[in-house]
């Protein structure tokens, strides 16, 4: 009888397991501290389904994060990965991560891809994208690119509303500095590395935005 109770506790067991694994997606990016990360497509909160936050991910299509950009290195008029090496070093630091700073073609627009200390060469771990009057930056170098404009895989972009961003991402965290209004969202701040997100408003217009993985 209690090699029978056992087996039925055990195939219970693995019937959970297999149900939260179905439940769950993995994360694009593979880490040393955490080689799989998950979190769930629904949440709890007071007994209501809460959709978790996911950042957005690439912009026009070819700027994908945590993936080389060695692709793209002509249209950041780069020749070479050692060049965006180089360009690292020399740029400022943003949320603990250093950055290269490129202007649209068009010069009205600019774009901040950011690297963590000790990734692979090339990669980046955060885009940031906004309008050029809007920019505040101590960088000596500054480079261009052939992009006018960005847009994210979710169709993010500059220009868009408060409430299309809440349409997208859901309410977020709110607050207000000299006449700019600002959304942020991040999936769990508990546990690195973790999405995010920050969304900066002028007169309800979308001026600034950033999205990508936070790292210790």
């Amino acid at each position: 009888m209690r090699v029978i109770f056992s087996f039925i506790l055990l195939l219970l067991s693995l019937s959970f397991i297999k149900a939260a694994e179905n439940r769950a997606i993995k994360h694009p990016y593979p880490y040393t501290t955490s080689a799989v990360k998950t979190h769930l497509d629904t949440l709890m909160l007071d007994g209501e389904p809460m959709i978790s936050f996911k950042t957005d991910t690439s912009l026009n299509d070819e700027i994908v994060l945590y993936q080389n950009i060695e692709k793209i290195l002509a249209k950041l008029n780069l020749g070479s990965l050692q060049e965006f090496e180089a360009l690292l070093q020399k740029g400022d630091e943003d949320e603990g991560m250093p950055t290269v700073l490129f202007i649209s073609e068009d010069s009205t627009q600019y774009l901040r891809l950011a690297a963590a200390k000790g990734s692979a060469l090339g990669d980046i771990e955060a885009f940031e994208v906004g309008y050029l009057q809007y920019l505040h930056t101590n960088h000596q170098k500054i480079g261009r690119c052939i992009y006018t404009d960005f847009t994210t895989e979710r169709g993010l972009h500059l220009d868009m509303t408060t409430e299309d961003i809440i349409a997208l991402k859901g309410s977020g965290l709110a607050s207000e500095k000299e006449g700019i209004y600002s959304l942020y969202y991040s999936d769990n701040e508990f546990d690195y590395p973790y999405d995010y997100a920050r969304f900066y408003f002028k007169n309800n217009k979308l001026v600034r935005f950033r999205c990508g993985y936070q790292i210790p």
